[in-house]
């Protein structure tokens, strides 16, 4: 029991091989009681689709800043980063999707998040936020559709985990787009409303996280870095409109979105590491 202690409290991720290893086939059933091996091909899926739900949010951020003129050049990188992530997780998504038990929730959400740009006229207007906005929501429930239905193929507590980090990421980013479509009288009243409601779910899914039994050294210091980086986009979101205000929630939200995706990572890594 002490070996077992000694591999669960390791740093970094526990492999399969190194649970079997320490506590044998048979041991490792009561060690993670009710759970089977999860599936690779369903981990990755689902590791894949949820980070649409970020992207598409950050996306509309970045349109929204770009309306605003919030920090043209980070706007722009911020832009360019998220293009190139949306092609590479677009492209690595298709093969996953085909063979998948989720594979009409998956297509859909392929289909939803190719079209991102569709809305995004140049120059950026009113108008064509709010339309960006309203397509990243939707990928977000197409996301979260096919999110689910994998949750339940792979049927471990870890993919739980992982969906709840993943919907921390892109509430990240939600919420600094409702802030700037807030600042741009765009739907001002509804943008209140979800950044308000986000800010509430997000206090509680950090509760989630930090109760989880799934945890490492490396995933508790993320949790407690992601929970730094939270109070300092919260005290972002509490100041007054004006510019210094929005440049400040561009970097804030960006600096949780990266806390928050390497946090993801380690809860996907974790959930790979039985499967």
């Amino acid at each position: 029991m002490t070996m077992v202690k000694t591999v669960l409290s390791h740093p970094g991720v526990i492999s399969r091989r190194t649970l079997l290893t320490t506590v044998g086939a048979a041991g490792v059933g009561s060690l993670l009681p009710g759970m089977a091996w999860a599936q690779p091909a369903e981990v990755a899926a689902m590791g894949t689709v949820i980070k649409f739900r970020y992207l598409a949010q950050r996306f509309a951020k970045a349109y929204c800043c770009g309306l605003l003129e919030v920090d043209p050049a980070r706007t722009e990188q911020v832009m360019t980063a998220t293009r190139q992530s949306l092609a590479r997780y677009t492209g690595d998504l298709a093969p996953l999707a085909a063979t998948s038990s989720a594979r009409a929730q998956l297509e859909q959400a392929l289909r939803l998040t190719r079209n991102l740009e569709t809305p995004a006229v140049k120059p950026a207007t009113p108008a064509a936020a709010q339309a960006v906005s309203q397509h990243a929501d939707s990928v977000v429930d197409a996301a979260s559709a096919a999110a689910v239905a994998l949750e339940k193929a792979i049927a471990r507590p870890g993919a739980k985990l992982l969906n709840v980090s993943g919907t921390q990421r892109f509430r990240s980013q939600r919420m600094a787009k409702n802030y700037f479509l807030q600042t741009a009288g765009i739907s001002a009243a509804a943008a209140g409303t979800m950044l308000k409601s986000d800010a509430e779910a997000f206090r509680e899914g950090m509760e989630t996280l930090k109760a989880a039994p799934l945890t490492t050294p490396a995933i508790r210091a993320e949790l407690d870095l992601a929970q730094a980086q939270w109070l300092m986009f919260e005290a972002a979101l509490s100041r007054q409109a004006d510019k210094v205000a929005s440049r400040n929630i561009l970097t804030t939200s960006e600096r949780l979105m990266e806390v928050m995706d390497k946090l993801t990572t380690l809860y996907e890594d974790a959930l790979r590491a039985v499967a």
